[in-house]
């Protein structure tokens, strides 16, 4: 190997050095503008969020009386009538689920179907069909005043004549009769909720890291679930008195269990027939923040 050969290679050798030092230092550098400036973004977005909860005023003690217009009485008659009679066991639920008169319950964008005790995750397609109305409603109202969207979550469905004689064994309050038992009756827990990530919109730009965004949204608003639970309360039991007031439902605010208690009250069509969420025409009104006499 000649001199000026060996000293070319020293020279490239040098250079690589060199280069591949500086490529380093600026991904250094470019990574830490980036967790800085996605930081900074997710920050005040969390901030903002949080303004918007504090706007809302909680579930106020009319509103509580609005919510429990109907007794258990008017829920089952209404059950009877827009319902199925005779759903004695599970294997009647699997016959009228395979003839398409009851469908199954699963979780969606719009709401998370929790494993039930003494029920079973069946509904009329009607009552689904509300459901899934319900939940556009919800997130759509939520959307408009600046708050992320989450998801209401189904604790119990339909009952059979067996299940509610089961339950009667066990539990002295338990009614004879019950409007669970035709199909068209949901319970809605109002002390639990999910944060729907897919549904949200969240900050971007250029130098954002999408993921560290994500991953700072999402625990952020996951948490808002437990601080800010009687806000989405609130939210939720405004949108069923709407639909209330319009004839879709009957609801009852429950005091020993923390649900709301509904009821089919008429006919409701897909509101998604193409796979597209119907866009309701206007978010349901929600209360500014104000003195409230509720307990």
């Amino acid at each position: 190997m000649s001199w000026f050969t060996k000293h070319i290679k020293d020279k490239s050798g040098r250079i690589f050095v060199l280069v591949s030092m500086a490529v380093i230092i600026l991904s250094a550098v470019i990574y830490s503008i980036v967790v800085s400036k996605t930081n900074r973004l997710a920050d005040e977005h969390i901030a903002e969020v949080n303004r918007q909860f504090e706007r809302i005023a909680p579930i106020t003690q009319a509103e509580r009386a609005a919510l429990r217009t109907y007794r258990n009485e008017e829920h089952v008659e209404m059950a009877q009538r827009l319902g199925i009679s005779g759903i004695r066991s599970r294997a009647t639920l699997d016959s009228l689920t395979q003839r398409g008169a009851l469908v199954e319950l699963k979780s969606t964008p719009y709401y998370v179907v929790r494993e039930m005790e003494h029920a079973a995750p069946f509904v009329t397609p009607s009552t689904r069909n509300l459901l899934e109305l319900i939940g556009i409603q919800f997130q759509h109202t939520l959307l408009s005043q600046g708050l992320p969207p989450y998801k209401f979550v189904i604790s119990s469905a339909t009952r059979t004549e067996e299940a509610q004689e089961e339950l009667q064994e066990t539990n002295i309050n338990a009614a004879e009769v019950s409007s669970h038992q035709f199909g068209t009756t949901v319970d809605l827990l109002y002390s639990e909720f999910v944060y729907a990530p897919e549904q949200d919109t969240l900050p971007g730009g250029f130098w954002i890291s999408r993921r560290l965004m994500e991953q700072r949204i999402y625990r952020a608003n996951s948490n808002l679930t437990e601080t800010k639970q009687a806000v989405l309360k609130a939210v939720l039991g405004r949108v069923l008195r709407e639909l209330q007031r319009e004839d879709y439902l009957l609801v009852i605010y429950e005091r020993r269990q923390p649900v709301f208690h509904i009821t089919l009250a008429r006919d409701v069509p897909d509101p998604s027939p193409n796979g597209v969420p119907m866009r309701p025409e206007r978010p349901i009104p929600i209360s500014p923040r104000v003195a409230s006499t509720a307990p």
